[in-house]
């Protein structure tokens, strides 16, 4: 679904004809000589060993069933069952990380020795030597086709092979006829996507002189254009005479291919990393949280299974401790000492005697319980120094909930059996099968029903009572004043509330909730919004508490008496952010009529925005699209998201008019947007098909974009004035753009000067001298450069007209210098704390004071 690497794009304009596709070539099938054989076979062990490299086929039906990477269980392959009954660790040959896909077409590849695909008896593969080669059924073996330089996405249709390639002068989409070894190029181009049905290929064609990308459909070497978009389209499916498609990340629509202009079915919720369709249901895996599936109405949702949250934040005495899943090689357990809560520092790690990657951690007095993801998934107990742990149950573990006197727990392999194990007499009892996602509240034990569609359903533990509470599937969900609160994965994972007294049901959120944290002072939900958003649920004090443009992945939060502790994933690994609650306040870059406008990053560097108002503490979600950027002018709101091949947009915020200003399918440098506002002007920076960064200028009023004419190379639009554009050519340095007489002059050329900031009157960068690192401004008119601050640092950082930095000798003592000011402020810190740039970047960037 990703742009495939290794393709060359090519940067040509496609013409959708109806002229017949060109024969590449017709391979002899006697073409490979006896030696050739030996020495291509030698290396994967004869026949038989090509033919070992086919996965074991685990179960009797692989129809029925989906295959996905687990991330309860370390990354681990699972299978699961398209009706979300079963679900078993996978035990065959592992093919990378983040798979989803259906069991059927998974069997059939593998790609720890090139390329395999098995269909009928034949084996494909794709040969270091750079040829695509089959064994037939006689154990045979002939050369398909040669001087390939890359291969992807092989599919088998009524005795033919289809396979996007990249060859020698060419790259596109081919069929092999394995009959007569007759080969055809369908199209050329950059193809990302395709799908045959009943003999007709459809395809996506991704083309860049004429910014498009089109869904063509190919019949008997005739091609036809079905759809043409400017936005990149993610994934497509084709069933009947409708077309499903994902124009942007979270939404589908449903359009009939006779009338595609008309948009049938919309679904803005469906946020999916990976998906995969089987003419029945569309399979959604929801970027690790939940497996679940969609009708082809794209009406009803079904949950099939739900991950249990591996990350966790928690408090001991006067350490906080973070087990963050990293996403890689499971989790790791972080130490911090929790004072000096009047510092808006994060600490750093300490050092622990426990290097067990750690899940689900529960303290108990004077002990820790864990599972040990390290030792098979079973549970560990330790004391409160993380000393002498030791295994407690010998079981692997799924999940787990505890009590005083006794630990109830699930097992996976036992079809999510539910255990009690009494601490005092070490005995364990199954009280169900088919339950997972446990918690213990007063008399009663909470349990997903793996039986019966994941639902919601509890059980007495003093008299034989079993309730079903819900007829769809939580993700998140906690119990608090006889109230559940809960994730809802059918309604765009809002939050809802079930009272268990009435049953009464109700939604309490607009907006998708990610976690939910419970203590001493009440339950907060943190909203799946880019950073975090703390609310109180409490229907008197149903208020916004807290927020942090925190860009990580993966925050986890705490909140004890009055200080929010926020366990944050940054490169020198888990760093934690302490918050006092009564501080805390919204700030912004823009603020209109009292709502404050920011931007969250979520995953793959992009991020949706929102606003806040400061006194209602409401929450509006204005731009649904993933962005990458954004700046507001007035009523004005110019977004663009550079990720998925690149657009700029606009958006009235009083009207609500919206239209794409420019938009480029492409995953490259091509397209790549960069803008600003000078003087109520907008500018944008657009890479053009030779790889030439050029300036345009934006007309509001006539809806029109003119390129500023000169000879230059723009990277990166830095700022400037009513005439002066500054921008950065990555291959030279510095220049400015006269907006009067079009004369581009250099400003600084040289590119080992880092750039940090520019306003309407300074250039500020900084360059390294004998290892340490001096701040220079330069004024855009002219070109005296100007040491800002006399000592070199080692460790420093700028966000605005702020520099911060320690000097030379003194890692203890930071200083926070206002350029615009000229005044500097220090901040003595503990040796083994660092600042967290995060929290200087929403505050102090955006107008805040310390």
């Amino acid at each position: 679904m990703r742009w495939r690497q290794g393709c060359l794009i090519i940067l040509v304009a496609i013409l959708i004809s109806s002229c017949k596709s060109e024969t590449v070539y017709q391979q002899d099938m006697n073409h490979i000589s006896q030696e050739q054989t030996e020495t291509i076979l030698k290396q994967y062990g004869g026949i038989e060993g090509i033919r070992s490299i086919q996965f074991y086929q685990e179960v009797e039906n692989p129809k029925e069933w989906l295959l996905f990477t687990n991330l309860d269980f370390n990354q681990a392959d699972c299978l699961l069952k398209k009706d979300g009954s079963e679900i078993k660790h996978f035990n065959g040959k592992q093919m990378g990380t983040d798979k989803f896909n259906g069991y059927q077409e998974y069997l059939k590849y593998n790609s720890d020795h090139g390329l395999l695909f098995a269909e009928n008896g034949e084996v494909y593969f794709f040969d270091d030597s750079s040829a695509l080669y089959a064994i037939d059924k006689n154990d045979q073996l002939r050369l398909l086709i040669p001087n390939i330089i890359n291969i992807d996405r092989l599919s088998f249709n009524d005795n033919k092979l289809y396979f996007i390639a990249t060859m020698e002068n060419d790259n596109g989409l081919f069929v092999l006829d394995i009959a007569t070894n007759h080969c055809t190029k369908i199209d050329s181009g950059d193809i990302s996507e395709y799908q045959v049905v009943n003999g007709i290929v459809y395809y996506i064609l991704n083309s860049y002189e004429v910014p498009q990308v089109q869904v063509i459909q190919y019949e008997s070497g005739n091609k036809k254009n079905i759809l043409t978009t400017k936005r990149y389209i993610e994934w497509f499916h084709i069933t009947g005479d409708m077309l499903y498609y994902i124009p942007e990340y979270g939404t589908i629509l449903k359009v009939n291919l006779s009338a595609p202009e008309q948009v049938l079915v919309k679904r803005e919720d469906a946020t999916s990393s990976k998906i995969y369709c089987d003419d029945q249901w569309i399979y959604l895996w929801s970027e690790g949280s939940a497996v679940y599936k969609m009708d082809m109405n794209l009406e009803n949702i079904q949950v099939l299974y739900v991950n249990q949250s591996n990350s966790q934040i928690f408090k001991i005495g006067d350490r906080v401790y973070g087990a963050l899943y990293d996403g890689l090689v499971g989790v790791n357990l972080s130490a911090f000492h929790a004072k000096n809560f009047d510092k808006q520092a994060a600490l750093s790690n300490s050092d622990l005697s426990i290097k067990d990657k750690v899940c689900q951690v529960q303290v108990e007095k004077e002990h820790v319980y864990y599972i040990n993801a390290d030792n098979k998934n079973q549970l560990f107990q330790a004391d409160t120094n993380w000393t002498n742990p030791d295994i407690f149950i010998k079981k692997s573990i799924f999940d787990y909930t505890m009590d005083r006197q006794a630990i109830y727990y699930t097992v996976m392999e036992d079809n999510f059996g539910i255990w009690k194990y009494d601490k005092e007499s070490q005995q364990d009892l199954q009280l169900k099968k088919h339950g997972y996602g446990l918690k213990r509240d007063g008399d009663y034990l909470y349990y997903l029903n793996s039986q019966d569609k994941n639902k919601l359903y509890r059980m007495s533990l003093t008299q034989d009572q079993n309730e079903k509470l819900l007829e769809h599937t939580p993700n998140e969900y906690e119990i608090y004043n006889n109230n559940l609160y809960y994730q809802n994965l059918n309604d765009g994972a809002r939050l809802y509330k079930l009272d268990l007294k009435t049953h009464k049901e109700i939604r309490l959120s607009e907006y998708p909730v990610k976690n939910l944290v419970q203590s001493d002072e009440g339950l907060f939900v943190t909203l799946t919004m880019g950073g975090t958003l703390l609310f109180d649920v409490d229907d008197d004090k149903d208020s916004l508490l807290f927020h942090s443009f925190c860009s990580h992945f993966g925050t986890e939060v705490l909140l004890e008496d009055g200080i929010i502790y926020q366990l944050v994933q940054d490169e020198g690994g888990n760093s934690l952010l302490i918050r006092n609650l009564e501080e805390e306040k919204v700030v912004g870059k823009y603020s209109i009529d009292g709502w404050v406008y920011y931007y969250n990053w979520t995953w793959k560097s992009t991020g949706y925005l929102y606003a806040i108002h400061n006194e209602s503490r409401k929450i509006k979600w204005i731009v649904k699209d993933s962005l990458t950027n954004y700046c507001i002018d007035g009523n004005d709101l110019f977004y663009g998201n550079n990720y998925y091949g690149g657009y700029i947009s606009y958006l009235n915020l009083k009207t609500g008019e919206f239209y794409d200003i420019e938009a480029t399918p492409t995953s490259t440098a091509l397209g790549y947007y960069d803008f600003l506002v000078l003087e109520n002007q907008f500018y944008y920076l657009n890479t053009d098909q030779k790889g030439d960064g050029k300036i345009k200028k934006y007309d509001r009023k006539n809806n029109i974009s003119t390129e500023l004419k000169g000879s230059y190379h723009a990277s990166d639009l830095l700022g400037g004035d009513d005439t002066l554009l500054v921008f950065y050519d990555y291959l030279k340095g510095y220049y400015t753009y006269n907006l009067l007489s079009s004369e581009v002059k250099p400003l600084l050329e040289d590119i080992n000067y880092t750039y940090m900031g520019c306003d309407e009157t300074n250039l500020y960068v900084t360059k390294t001298e004998d290892a340490y690192t001096y701040v220079y401004k330069v004024g855009i008119r002219g070109t005296d450069i100007e040491k800002v601050v006399e000592q070199g640092y080692e460790n420093g950082n700028f966000y605005n007209h702020y520099v911060f930095y320690t000097e030379k000798n003194n890692q203890k003592l930071w200083n926070v210098y206002d350029i615009k000011k000229g005044t500097k402020t220090q901040i003595e810190m503990e040796a083994n704390e660092y600042i967290n740039w995060d929290y200087f970047n929403e505050v102090l960037r955006y107008g805040g004071s310390m």
